[in-house]
């Protein structure tokens, strides 16, 4: 027994194969064992003897009846003569036209039987998973007036398809493995789009054709499971998908296998409820793996000697018929031609592609022609070294065939097209194919040609027609351009043009990492440019350009990979260029938010403060300082952040240039420091303006970080701070609410720390452990390691609202201790207070004055006093239990003279109640 997926349980299904209990096509629906046709739900009037035919046709849909097999089928015991058969299939014909007419439904086959020319779908009620067979058949010889499928018939691979699900059933973890061209992706298609329904739609499909660094596997991986953003550890997201039902398949992995093992491995082990399908020529060799060996198409034995109709039990013959079929020839398979037929698909070693390629140029060189083509390349399977880029060597030995039938020019342009990884724009291929040794207009030709003859796929995309080289005949291509000696010169032509693409800014804006189309293309000029040091100079401008689209996509893992080699690289090669410049100011950026602000931050920033100085370039020394600004604050250097923010607003402002950014940035200072009046003028001016977040999409690039939110947040905590407490909650759910709009997750984990301070305020700890659940999976699924410690901390603050005080100071201690660490203490001083509020309540009076009075000692060295009303009140507290009664009031008093100098009314009136004050 086996088992297959049917909504969130597992259902037991035998091995055997099913018969199906209904089959529909058209408008029709035919019951066999009921011996029922409908049409439109209406019962449809047929003889019995015709509805016997109409049952074996559609059985054996697409295979050729003979007169004498179907007589046989529909009269077993008797002797008919062929005549009766005629005229009851001329009684089905027009028993079927009567409720659907001018269609054609069988089919007759001059000489030698009938057959079913329709798509025909069958159901069977003994499978717990609903497994619908689709056959879309193609008529002979091309006749108008039926029913086609719209995509290309699966031929041979229903048991195959079925094994699959099953095994993914019960093993979670299913790789199909065998040659290139012999079916994998299209197997593995099939069997996710009838399991799409079954897992919710929750289903991330990723072709790994695209990647050449195995280390970005895990990154791609997780980004597509965390919709299109890019994450720094696949064990960091396994906690979020949890049980949740998710099948997961990642195509084309051999030549990344390594990191396909290691991200896959994880996310078997640690996310029990989600499937993962492979598709590989090579084992991935991990725990959990199924492997199951996907054989060839089938292939008569030689010397067996086959009548056209028993030939077509072969599913590499069935293919070849019906492909040729496509093109339009009016290739007939006969008694006479099955042997040569037999014999080409036993050349081709039962490989789909192979066959396909075949029967696509039969109405050009004919069937002996094309047998004399494969017989003179008997190399159907290379065996030569295994590179990261050029692979399918197997098929690459069968596609030599079918570039020995390109003119000169196609030839060269096709291996030329190689040098491009995910697709390409018609300019970009008269760029690099063309360039100055080949006009445009002839590339353009060729192209046409490589289009005609199906080794280009041309496709719409998002941002326009794309076109795409099959994986198979790219790889072959590339082996030509080594052969050729081109491989050089193309990669530097494909480098440059991507270069320059860049340099004239065309990037779209609401270009992410999954739906950007020259991802690919871009990550292979890098490549080529930097990691094989041919061209360092201009790969080091290609990651300053490239990182511009990874930091408004947080994408900062990779955008801290490529600055790091990029920089290791440029070394002395251009020092104190503008191109040292740009990698600086986005290493530092990525570095600050996924392994926290480290010297290392600081010092890059210096550096580049330095370099923009000795340039002159005073747009790029604010830009700068306007990286820095944060990473002091975060340090809780918050009166440098002050004097930086007001050196930068000034010079700004004295070039007429819009300075929102960094008045935001001033505004946090100034907020920090517990001017609240100075904030919010500052904020105010940015809110009020009406900008939309789009508006600062390239600033929030640069800085992290998007103006408007900071902004927006910032006012709701003043409204709080000054007794306006509806109207701060209603903006503080704005400000989530928005930035979970934008998609921009360091924007998102902000807000959601900033604003989300407010209802800790408001001691709405519902609403705060819905904002936890939230950034505790966007920073652990995108390394967000800073603000997965300030998760701990807010979960720490519920504890203690929930009266676990021990697990609250456990968690407290934890998130202090990281945030030490990693150097990002801006909220210390508010989780501090959190640890003496909880060690008062567990009784432990000592501790909590020494948490506070160690957290008051640090405001007064960073100058962040907005926190110090609050801290004397939890001492004060503190105090009391303890006895000090005198000590108390004298920090309660303290209390009130810091919050009236802030204008904070919310702590006056609490340390007016706490003390009984009078007003």
């Amino acid at each position: 027994m086996s088992e297959t997926l049917r909504g969130r349980q597992l259902v037991e299904i035998p091995n055997e194969d099913i018969a199906p209990t209904s089959f529909s096509f058209g408008p029709f629906f035919l019951f066999p064992d009921a011996r029922r046709l409908t049409c439109r739900g209406q019962q449809v009037k047929i003889g019995s003897r015709a509805l016997d035919i109409l049952i074996a046709l559609v059985r054996d849909a697409g295979l050729v009846l003979s007169a004498r097999d179907l007589l046989a089928r529909v009269w077993p015991d008797t002797v008919v003569e062929a005549g009766s058969l005629r005229f009851h299939v001329v009684a089905l014909r027009k028993a079927m036209s009567d409720v659907d007419p001018g269609v054609t439904y069988v089919m007759n086959v001059p000489g030698r039987g009938y057959t079913f020319v329709a798509v025909v779908a069958s159901r069977s009620e003994a499978i717990g998973l609903d497994l619908e067979r689709k056959t879309a058949l193609v008529p002979w010889g091309g006749q108008p007036g039926l029913h086609h499928s719209d995509t290309a018939t699966i031929v041979g691979r229903k048991h195959e398809i079925e094994q699959v699900i099953r095994q993914l059933a019960c093993r979670r973890f299913v790789s199909i493995i065998g040659a290139g061209g012999i079916g994998k992706t299209t197997v593995a298609n099939a069997v996710v789009r009838k399991l799409a329904d079954d897992f919710g739609g929750r289903v991330v499909s990723i072709d790994l054709s695209v990647l050449q660094d195995s280390d970005l596997v895990s990154s791609a991986l997780v980004s597509a499971l965390c919709k299109g953003k890019e994450a720094a550890s696949i064990s960091e997201v396994c906690a979020s998908i949890g049980r949740t039902r998710t099948l997961v398949f990642l195509d084309c992995c051999e030549h990344v296998i390594d990191g396909v093992a290691q991200a896959v491995e994880v996310l078997f082990q640690n996310a029990t409820g989600t499937y993962i399908l492979v598709t590989s020529r090579e084992v991935v060799n991990v725990d959990g793996e199924f492997v199951y060996r996907l054989p060839p198409l089938e292939v008569p034995p030689p010397g067996e000697t086959l009548n056209a109709h028993d030939a077509l039990n072969y599913s590499a013959i069935r293919l070849f018929a019906e492909r040729v079929a496509q093109t339009g020839c009016r290739f007939e398979l006969t008694d006479e031609n099955t042997k040569l037929v037999g014999r080409l698909c036993r050349e081709l070693d039962g490989i789909a592609l192979a066959i396909e390629l075949a029967a696509q140029q039969l109405p050009t060189f004919g069937l002996a022609g094309i047998l004399e083509l494969v017989n003179k390349k008997r190399r159907l399977m290379w065996h030569g070294r295994r590179t990261a880029v050029p692979r399918h060597q197997t098929l690459g030995a069968m596609l030599d065939w079918s570039y020995s039938l390109l003119t000169e020019l196609e030839q060269v342009c096709l291996r030329r097209l190689a040098v491009f990884v995910g697709g390409f724009t018609l300019d970009a291929a008269v760029a690099v194919a063309g360039a100055n040794d080949i006009d445009s207009a002839r590339v353009l030709e060729a192209i046409n040609q490589l289009s005609n003859k199906s080794l280009l796929d041309v496709r719409s995309h998002d941002h326009g027609v794309r076109y795409f080289l099959l994986d198979t005949t790219r790889s072959y291509a590339y082996f030509k351009l080594e052969d050729a000696g081109e491989l050089k010169e193309m990669c530097a032509r494909h480098s440059a043009f991507y270069a320059a693409f860049w340099l004239l800014d065309d990037e779209p804006e609401n270009a992410s990492d999954s739906s950007f189309p020259e991802l690919g293309n871009l990550r292979a000029a890098l490549e080529w440019a930097l990691i094989c040091e041919h061209d360092i100079s201009q790969g080091c401008k290609l990651v300053a350009l490239y990182t511009k689209l990874l930091l408004k996509r947080s994408l900062l893992g990779e955008a801290r990979k490529w600055t790091e080699i990029a920089l290791s690289k440029l070394g002395d090669l251009e020092p104190g260029s503008l191109t040292e410049l740009e990698l600086i100011g986005a290493y530092a950026q990525a570095l600050m938010f996924t392994d926290g602000n480290t010297e290392d931050v600081r010092t890059s920033y210096i550096r580049g403060l330095s370099i923009a100085l000795s340039l002159g370039d005073a747009v790029r020394h604010d830009r700068l300082l306007c990286g820095l600004i944060p990473s002091l604050y975060l340090i809780s250097d918050f009166r440098g952040a002050l004097a930086y923010a007001e050196q930068a607003v000034k010079s700004i402002i004295a070039r007429g240039e819009d300075a929102s950014v960094v008045q935001s940035m001033l505004g946090v200072a100034s907020h920090m420091t517990g001017d609240i009046k100075r904030s919010s003028i500052a904020w105010d001016s940015i809110v009020s303006s009406g900008r939309t977040s789009q508006v600062f999409t390239v600033k929030m690039a640069e800085f992290g970080v998007d103006p408007f939110f900071r902004a927006l947040c910032g006012r709701a905590r003043n409204l709080w701070l000054t007794g306006h407490y509806a109207e701060a909650e209603r903006i503080a759910d704005e400000a989530i609410e928005k930035a979970r709009f934008l998609g921009h997750l360091a924007t998102q984990c902000i807000t959601l720390v900033w604003a989300g301070e407010v209802f800790t305020w408001m001691e709405n700890w519902t609403r705060l452990a819905g904002i936890v659940d939230e950034l505790e999976v966007i920073a652990g699924a995108n390394g967000f390691v800073p603000h997965r410690h300030a998760a701990t901390g807010i979960r720490g603050q519920l504890a203690c609202a929930d009266g676990r005080y021990t697990e609250s100071i456990a968690m407290l201690e934890a998130c202090l201790d990281g945030m030490k660490k990693c150097l990002y203490t801006m909220p210390v001083s508010a989780f501090r207070n959190s640890l003496g509020t909880a060690l008062c309540a567990n009784a432990d009076t000592t501790r909590a004055i020494l948490v506070c009075e160690e957290a008051i000692e640090a405001i007064e060295a960073n100058g962040d006093e907005l926190y110090l009303p609050k801290l004397l009140m939890t001492k004060a507290n503190a105090l009391r239990m303890s006895g000090d009664h005198e000590a108390a009031m004298l920090c309660l008093r303290n209390a009130l003279r810091v919050a009236k100098k802030q204008g904070a009314t919310a702590y006056e009136i609490q340390i007016r109640r706490a003390g009984r004050f009078d007003a």
